[in-house]
């Protein structure tokens, strides 16, 4: 993974909160919480997902996904998509 200077937005609604159907800029670190729908980062500089659960029938597109990132089996994962290890 290269180093980036991610825009870090942490998910941590006291009412369980969540983040639905997203178009999300370039460099976008999302920690924490829950994502539902469809999910699309920027295809030159990936979303990064860490620490959360995305669920319900959306897409992941043009992100990377860390590995404490727990994805229902009903989410569609495009082949842009990456699986990341610390």
């Amino acid at each position: 993974m290269v180093c980036r200077d991610y825009r870090n937005i942490f998910n941590n609604s006291p009412i369980n909160g969540y983040f639905k159907d997203v178009d999300l800029e370039a460099n976008t670190h999302i920690i924490g919480g829950e994502l539902r729908g469809d999910i699309i980062g920027n295809p030159e500089q990936k979303a990064l997902l860490e620490n959360l659960v995305i669920t319900g029938n959306g897409v992941l597109k043009n992100v990377e996904i860390d590995e404490e990132v727990d994805i229902a089996d009903t989410v569609y994962i495009d082949e842009s998509t990456e699986f990341i290890q610390k």
